[in-house]
Parts: C-alpha cells; sequence; structure tokens
C-alpha cells in the first residue's frame, strides 16, 4: 500500500496571518477563543487542543504566550487544522497592553492505496 499526502496552505500566498492588537486586557483572548473556536467551526471541545501557555505574572508588564491546535475532520481522508499563537504583554495596573496573534491554517489529505489506484490519484490531481 501505498500512502500520499496533500498538505495545502490556506493563506496562500503567506505563510501566516497576522493580527496586532493595542488597547484593553489583551489576555482575554485566552478566555474567548474557544468560545470562538466551537461557534466557528462547529466543533466540539475534545478537538480544540490548547498546546502551551506561559504567563510571567512577576513583573508589572506581563507578558504571556498561548498556543492552540484544532482539527476538524471534513471526510475519511481530509481534516482542516488550525494553530493560533497569541503573544503579549499586559500590565497589571492599567491592564492595557498588546497582543500579536499568528494564525496558520492547513489542509491536510492523506489517502492510503494501491499502485493502480494511486496511478490514478496521481492523473486527477
Amino acid at each position: 500500500m501505498t500512502e500520499i499526502s496533500f498538505v495545502d496552505n490556506l493563506s496562500y500566498p503567506l505563510e501566516k496571518e497576522i493580527i496586532n492588537f493595542e488597547g484593553d486586557e489583551p489576555f482575554r483572548i485566552y478566555y474567548n477563543i474557544r468560545g470562538l473556536f466551537k461557534d466557528i467551526f462547529e466543533l466540539p471541545g475534545k478537538d480544540i487542543f490548547e498546546r502551551e501557555l506561559n504567563w510571567d505574572a512577576t513583573a508589572p508588564d506581563k507578558k504571556f504566550t498561548v498556543k492552540w491546535q484544532i482539527e476538524k475532520k471534513i471526510d475519511t481522508w481530509t481534516k482542516a487544522e488550525l494553530t493560533v499563537i497569541a503573544k503579549g504583554i499586559q500590565n497589571s495596573e492599567t491592564r492595557k497592553g498588546d497582543v500579536s496573534i499568528v494564525i496558520v491554517p492547513t489542509f491536510a489529505t492523506k489517502v492510503e492505496m494501491g499502485f493502480l489506484q494511486a496511478t490514478f490519484w496521481w492523473m486527477y490531481y
């Protein structure tokens, strides 16, 4: 059996999308993003993974980094993957700060097939 894998970057021609925000309470993204993923991508909570959470609580300007990854199954062979990384800083007194949000969307198809099927698959794509 042969496995063929196609991975498409959905933010082409860029490798990632970047959103910058400066204002009140940038860390609020941490509390709101899970609900956005559930609503926008129609996902159950088990498909949303929080890969990293760093929060520096020792300084008045608190730095934070959060990384989420979601997987949405499209069909038997295909899934959409989204990685979101939020890095920012928030002042503990004024509650103001900034955050930079990096979004990396991909679309992956993996198919396992025999030689004859693989030949037609490459001709089709």
